[in-house]
């Protein structure tokens, strides 16, 4: 469903009433909207600022606003507060029409092809591209004779009218400043006037932001740095949104009524050589409100290049951006823009003064007492650090913690840190502080030697060969820093998905537990652990995501032998949690009737009450990346394929294979199995489910949740690809079934129920396959048999605790079992 409706104009979507988002706008969980701070944006009076007798002030506001903020406000502008009304009255009216008369300007030709220019969405590029949150015009309005009428509204009537006379007076503004910002760079007055000389490309934006359900997931539009030499923005009177990056913090820009705002551009921070910047902002979402802001972009000729003024160029201050066309530069900031990158970044001139101080020590660097750092230690803007918060890290005594009875307080603070912070402090370690304090003495007399006596441990075999022992920089990667950057961030990125993973409590016996902590271990995994903290200070080893992993997975080892002397129960209210379990007990139980009544995202109607007729199956076939030689073998054996396949779905069963996104999502794992569906139509991709064997017991929970929703079926199945299934036993055995209420069928290896008491599902498999029809039932849940099979992995295991509470039958069916002796004629062999 959310395929179907991301396909829609936006305005179209929000007019549905849905307090849900199509996973297109949703943004990852990092990039999660944060409140942002105010200032004051700086204000300059256009008209004084023209008086060459009465401009002091307004001169100095000008260039702190260009150097520091690179955007600010203006008023007395000379544009009429009237025109300004009507411009935004108009534009409103457009984007108010039905559809269809919008949609005669669609920029879609034959509604598939995209261009620029007319209404819609702005180009999707990739499934997994994070789109914003708005409706666009965007209309090309300089040179007048490029100008294509046939997607200029005709309504309202005023629409041009009032567009041409607003197009006048901006580009009145526009000369009125570009004199005033070239005498700022020392430059002649008319040195940025020349430029627009030559046939320049004005383009006039109107965006619409309807309001938003989810304004904490969904951007209006992306942070972004605009390709141009300035921008004119005018926006709603009294509806906020828009916010600025400055110094690692996202600021709020206020709406003054009939004030403009002024946006310099990438080609100005480049024509400039960085001494104006140009600001990256975004645009956020209102939940109670629409927004509108009509946008005027000047470039100059796209054939022209530009490069830094030569004016600015010395010995002391050397071209810091290569020359570059504007074209170019165009197609080049898209594509880092779907990347959540800078294209502004990746055309930095190499080989300048900074580069040459780049490949000296840091040490040695910053002995040259400096104040200038050479740019690749530079972040990006929207990665500066800010200030940091301060709260209690965990402190664990480990002398405590290591006593044979064990320390319940101890032990409680252990997991409170490894599953929430994933660090702690451990005193009463076992390590002397004399060696401590030896081995950091150690340490700092070995970087205060001279350079000399430290390089003849280097880490550059022959001055140019980088090993990973010894002492030096880091390894560079191969390409420019464009190239370092990005891997750099790739790998961070993984390391930290994988990082955010619930820690899981092991499932070990008490006694075990107990007596493993005893023997001593954990003072010895915890004396390495610090041996690896040094290396960390001496060479900084542990930088390396691998190397954080191997950490890591030692550490999960040995807390894998944590103490139980309390029952599950017990801990489970030490640590707060009941109350929650039992939030998140009751709530998959409402989702799960919900959606087993017909219920969508969103949409108040059960499918149910259609007189379409229902379907058979679904059949979810297990399946990974590196399973696609089995997925051929199936697909040549019991599955059907192409028309074969669509006519079994006529027929009422649908057969798809299920698999879940890349940590890394939009890597090439995720393209291939996307370049595969293209191909054969035969997958359910789930989207919000990371592919990966720690997560298996969630993807059963999400195939059927998925499953259930696409589809209005009296079975859902669960294969796994190492079966080779016997497609037409299964459907004749679920046919003799078909309208059964609430029927749990698998392969109980251990018994249908743990007690009498619970009536519950507990087998140590429930097979390969496993159907289920949850029509009706109760949902009383048995919060004490929730609360200890959360601590269970099997993924089968995880649909009975799903399930747990509903009013269903289970069948233990011989013939869904695999490789078992019970096995008579089977479904799955």
């Amino acid at each position: 469903m959310e395929e179907v409706r991301s396909t829609l104009l936006v305005q179209e979507f929000a007019g549905m009433g849905s307090k849900a988002v199509p996973r297109q706008y949703v943004v990852q969980r990092e990039d999660h909207l944060a409140i942002a701070a105010t200032a004051a944006i700086p204000i300059v009076d256009l008209g004084r600022l023209s008086q060459p007798d009465d401009n002091g002030d307004e001169v100095v506001k000008l260039q702190q606003a260009m150097e520091t903020w690179g955007l600010f406000l203006v008023t007395n502008h000379g544009i009429e507060g009237a025109l300004m009304d009507d411009m935004m009255n108009v534009s409103r009216e457009f984007f108010h029409q039905p559809l269809e008369e919008k949609q005669k300007y669609t920029n879609l030709i034959d509604g598939k092809h995209f261009q620029p220019e007319g209404y819609g969405n702005d180009q999707v590029k990739s499934d997994t591209q994070i789109l914003d949150w708005l409706d666009r015009l965007y209309l090309k309005v300089d040179p007048a004779d490029e100008r294509d009428l046939s997607v200029w509204p005709k309504h309202p009537e005023s629409f041009r009218d009032v567009l041409d006379e607003f197009i006048i007076k901006c580009d009145g503004v526009k000369n009125s400043l570009l004199p005033s910002m070239a005498k700022l760079l020392k430059l002649d007055e008319d040195y940025f006037v020349r430029q627009f000389s030559d046939r320049p490309t004005t383009v006039a934006r109107f965006n619409y932001y309807p309001q938003c359900p989810r304004p904490d997931l969904v951007y209006g539009i992306k942070p972004h740095s605009d390709a141009t030499i300035l921008t004119i923005l005018m926006v709603d009177n009294d509806v906020g949104g828009l916010q600025v990056l400055k110094d690692g913090v996202w600021y709020d820009v206020p709406t003054k009524p009939h004030n403009l705002l002024i946006n310099l551009g990438d080609h100005m921070e480049i024509m400039s050589n960085g001494i104006f910047k140009s600001p990256v902002h975004r645009v956020i979402t209102n939940p109670e409100k629409e927004r509108i802001s009509v946008v005027m972009f000047y470039l100059l000729n796209l054939e022209k290049e530009i490069e830094p003024a030569l004016e600015l160029i010395d010995e002391k201050h050397p071209a810091r951006y290569k020359k570059v066309k504007i074209m170019d530069y165009l197609a080049g900031l898209f594509e880092h823009f779907l990347q959540g990158t800078r294209y502004l970044s990746y055309i930095r001139m190499e080989g300048s003064m900074e580069d040459v101080r780049s490949t000296l020590l840091v040490q040695e660097l910053a002995g040259m007492r400096s104040k200038a750092v050479p740019r690749q230690y530079i972040v990006q803007q929207e990665d500066q650090p800010t200030i940091a918060a301060t709260a209690s890290v965990p402190i664990v005594d480990l002398g405590r913690l290591s006593q044979p009875d064990g320390d319940a307080n101890e032990a409680v603070k252990l997991r409170q840190a490894m599953e929430s912070w994933g660090l702690f402090m451990v005193t009463n370690h076992g390590i002397e502080d004399a060696l401590m304090d030896n081995m950091m003495n150690v340490s700092r007399e070995f970087f205060q030697q001279p350079l000399g006596e430290k390089q003849k441990y280097t880490n550059l075999i022959d001055g140019k060969h980088f090993q990973l022992e010894r002492y030096g920089n880091d390894q560079g990667g191969g390409g420019g820093r464009g190239d370092r950057h990005q891997i750099a961030m790739e790998t961070l990125a993984s390391a930290m998905r994988r990082e955010n993973r619930r820690f899981k409590p092991p499932s070990s016996s008490s006694a075990s537990a107990a007596a493993a902590l005893s023997s001593g271990r954990v003072p010895l995994v915890m004396a390495f652990l610090s041996c690896l903290a040094w290396l960390y200070v001496a060479g900084r080893l542990w930088q390396d995501a691998q190397t954080r992993m191997i950490l890591s997975g030692l550490l999960e080892k040995s807390s894998g032998n944590l103490p139980k002397v309390l029952s599950v129960e017990d801990k489970l209210r030490n640590l707060g949690c009941i109350g929650i379990g039992r939030k998140i007990a009751e709530a998959e139980m409402d989702l799960t009737k919900a959606k087993s009544e017909g219920y969508l995202w969103g949409n108040g109607t059960a499918t149910g009450s259609s007189d379409k007729k229902k379907l058979l199956a679904v059949i979810g076939v297990y399946t990974g990346f590196g399973s696609r030689l089995k997925r051929n073998t199936f697909r040549g054996s019991w599955m059907p394929r192409g028309d074969a396949l669509k006519k079994l779905e006529e027929k009422g069963v649908v057969i798809r294979f299920v698999i879940g996104r890349s940590a890394n999502r939009g890597d090439s794992l995720d393209r291939n199995i996307d370049d595969e569906n293209r191909r054969t139509k035969d997958f359910l991709i789930l989207e919000s489910h990371e592919e990966a064997a720690e997560e298996l017991p969630s993807k059963v929970k999400f195939f059927f949740s998925a499953a259930i929703e696409a589809w209005d079926a009296e079975f859902y199945v669960k294969v796994d690809d190492n079966i080779n299934l016997d497609l037409a036993g299964l459907i004749e055995m679920l046919e003799a079934r078909r309208g059964s209420q609430g029927l749990y069928m698998g392969c109980m290896k251990s018994g249908g129920v743990v007690s009498e008491e619970y009536v519950l599902p507990f087998p140590s498999s429930v097979g390969a396959n496993n159907g289920m029809n949850l029509n009706g039932g109760s949902l009383e849940i048995q919060k004490r048999i929730f609360a200890m099979l959360l601590s269970y992995a099997h993924d089968d295991i995880s649909v009975g605790s799903w399930m747990m509470g509903l009013n269903t039958t289970y069948v233990d069916d011989d013939r869904l079992c695999c490789g078992s002796s019970r096995q008579g004629k089977s479904s799955a062999s």
